[in-house]
């Protein structure tokens, strides 16, 4: 997944003075390390590869629309979810969508919600790990953080 912008703050770090004036410091140790990084709403789309998904921002929480199956009909529905961390997973989930123009019932609606979940894999470097994340009204902005950290330059 595309990030569009990531903030970091390190603290505690050593660099030898000679490798740093040279530009070649092969190990940087890191006491602790702080980042954050906005995943905006579109490239989420694009990202999980479903043609008509749409997520966009409603207060803490996602509205997901997409194409849906129930009932033997394909339609698109619409859901509120909300947005969790574990182990490094991003998961959206909703419990209940709805059909715009069509009355469904709890069952119907819960299996719609299913089928607009999704959960995103963070593969972050540096052996950093997702701590948070919280919606904004530009994407999703995924913390992550650990303590001594080694950077490698490539």
């Amino acid at each position: 997944m595309r990030l569009d912008r990531v903030d970091a703050h390190l603290s505690g770090v050593r660099v030898p003075l000679t490798a740093a004036l040279r530009g070649r410091a092969e190990d940087v140790p890191v006491a602790a390390a702080r980042a954050d990084a906005l995943l905006t709403y579109p490239d989420i789309a694009r990202a999980l590869g479903r043609d008509g998904f749409t997520v966009t921002p409603e207060g803490d929480r996602l509205r997901i629309r997409g194409p849906v199956h129930v009932l033997g009909r394909d339609v698109t529905a619409t859901a509120l979810a909300t947005v969790t961390v574990h182990r490094n997973v991003v998961r959206v989930r909703a419990s209940r969508a709805e059909i715009p123009g069509t009355r469904v019932s709890t069952a119907v609606g819960s299996r719609a919600a299913g089928q607009l979940k999704f959960a995103v894999n963070a593969r972050l470097p540096f052996g950093l790990r997702l701590t948070g994340v919280r919606v904004t009204p530009d994407g999703l902005v995924a913390s992550a953080g650990d303590q001594r950290v080694v950077l490698h330059p490539d």
